[in-house]
């Protein structure tokens, strides 16, 4: 093995250590559980498999077989997308096949950049992504699903169906609200630019698109500081497994950047109120 290789593999066994143990722990105590739906009412199981038929609806009820929820973002428009269409009957007979039931739990909405470039429509581009998580956290709010299979393709779907599934999606996406509102607050245009910045260091460091443990020594660091790398820590330990405390601790520093964030845009509205000479336009001459 190159030696570059095996220095930065040494490095993500050494930093995951922790984590990882937690997780294997956390999976294998899911094992021994049962499926989630087994604590729900008798009525409320009821609805949740009074669509199904055949052998899906007896191993719903039966209460043994795990199941997954099957979410996609399949419309007409996007061609990346047809093959979604076929997915999700292929899905349910290749969980059953597995020993599972799965169930067409909720679609999203997706839209086409290449369809709405230049035109009005392109100005919903980066909101949908908020619309895609909410539709997500929606449909698996049942609590009938101890998996999920989440059908997207682009930059803006697949984060979107990835954080609605987390329980604390609604708190991320305030904190980041808060930050992103201190900074133009505070800051004017300039504060739009500053969070763009933020962003982009947020995409390199949060270990969302590869693990941060593979980040040179001189980015690490910010995996830590920065806000998007704690939502991405509680996002895989609620999907994947993993250690409640860290979710807590990860919940802990959102709402110090949320506080933090509402100080900064109060103390920016506090300014705005009280007029200077120098704020005048043109300039009084005293």
């Amino acid at each position: 093995m190159h030696r570059v290789v095996a220095d930065v593999t040494r490095r993500i066994t050494e930093r995951s250590a922790e984590s990882r143990h937690a997780y294997l722990d956390r999976i294998r105590a899911m094992a021994t559980d049962g499926p989630a739906r087994a604590g729900m009412a008798c009525s409320n199981l009821a609805h949740g498999f009074a669509a199904c038929e055949g052998t899906d609806r007896l191993a719903v009820r039966g209460l043994t077989k795990p199941g997954v929820a099957i979410i996609s973002s399949y419309n007409d428009l996007l061609s990346a997308h047809q093959p979604f269409d076929e997915y999700p009957a292929w899905l349910k007979q290749s969980v059953r096949e597995a020993g599972g039931v799965a169930q067409f739990a909720g679609g999203v909405p997706a839209m086409c950049d290449g369809i709405t470039q230049g035109r009005a429509g392109m100005e919903l581009s980066l909101f949908s992504r908020e619309v895609i998580a909410m539709a997500t956290g929606i449909a698996l709010s049942h609590e009938m699903f101890d998996g999920s299979l989440l059908l997207g393709v682009c930059d803006k779907i697949v984060p979107g169906l990835l954080i609605g599934a987390l329980a604390f999606l609604a708190f991320a996406s305030l904190t980041f609200t808060a930050i992103l509102h201190a900074l133009n607050a505070f800051f004017g245009a300039v504060g739009k630019f500053l969070g763009l910045v933020l962003l982009i260091l947020q995409l390199i460091s949060s270990g969302g698109t590869f693990p941060w443990q593979t980040l040179p020594d001189v980015l690490y660091p910010l995996h830590s500081v920065l806000p998007m790398g704690y939502v991405v820590d509680g996002m895989r330990h609620l999907l994947y497994g993993g250690s409640v405390t860290s979710v807590w601790t990860d919940l802990g520093v959102l709402a110090g950047y949320l506080v933090g964030a509402l100080l900064v845009s109060t103390v920016a509205a506090h300014r705005q109120r009280v007029w200077t000479p120098a704020r005048l336009k043109p300039e009084l001459v005293l």
